[in-house]
């Protein structure tokens, strides 16, 4: 039993790219030219993610999942006699939170997730992968407990692999505001790996063991670790 060393580690983490090696676009600083060069991602809603994260900050990707289209920033003058509801000439707008239709389905945020990012970094550390991550893993992120974490092992197994995290939101149980707190714990692929290797010498009996940890990216390998012993 390798106990806590079987589940812990110090090297980890993933590039702040998509599947295909591409930068992901920061949906808390691109412009709308960036963000409506994602396919999937018209004008409109490009438009409507400037203006939604100008009264909310996007703390995650399932925020976009919040953000609701443009209104009219002209309305219409109320009609009626004006005496009948005065306004001072000073007085200031009211604030309003956003309201109105969502603009990002859960279906195009499948599609559109892997594209998008919260994180300025290059290199996003110390996130769990959820195609590969334990039910005992997968209980210590916030929100999930053993039925859920069993319902995501499940998930991948009948369905495969899930080709980015908001496919989580495929899984039996699994809901936005779960979804919200784990978004920036979870990636759907490894990049850190652990190589074990062993060998034996028949004849003496003497045992040789190499550890090696590696950082591969879709372009190079960086050796982080490099351990010999019996």
């Amino acid at each position: 039993d390798e106990g806590w060393s079987g589940i812990l580690t110090v090297d980890s983490s993933v590039e702040n790219v998509n599947a295909a090696g591409e930068d992901r676009v920061n949906v808390q600083s691109a412009n709308e030219a960036s963000l409506a060069s994602i396919r999937g991602i018209s004008s409109d809603i490009a438009k409507a993610i400037v203006a939604y994260r100008g009264q909310n900050r996007l703390e995650n990707l399932a925020d976009l999942l919040d953000v609701v289209a443009v209104q009219n920033q002209n309305p219409p003058a109320p009609q009626g006699n004006p005496a009948q509801s005065p306004i001072p000439p000073n007085s200031p707008t009211p604030a309003s939170s956003p309201t109105g239709p969502r603009v990002i389905s859960e279906e195009l945020f499948l599609d559109v997730a892997d594209d998008f990012t919260t994180e300025s970094g290059q290199d996003l550390p110390g996130l769990v992968n959820v195609n590969t991550a334990s039910r005992a893993v997968l209980m210590c992120l916030p929100g999930i407990d053993q039925e859920l974490a069993q319902a995501i092992v499940s998930y991948r197994q009948s369905s495969g692999f899930f080709p980015n995290i908001a496919w989580l939101l495929k899984v039996p149980g699994m809901n936005q505001q779960i979804f919200k707190q784990l978004a920036p714990r979870v990636s759907a692929r490894s990049e850190t790996f652990r190589i074990l290797s062993e060998g034996k010498v028949r004849s003496t009996g003497t045992r040789q063991r190499i550890e090696e940890i590696v950082h591969v990216r879709l372009r190079d390998i960086d050796v982080l670790s490099y351990r010999e012993g019996p």
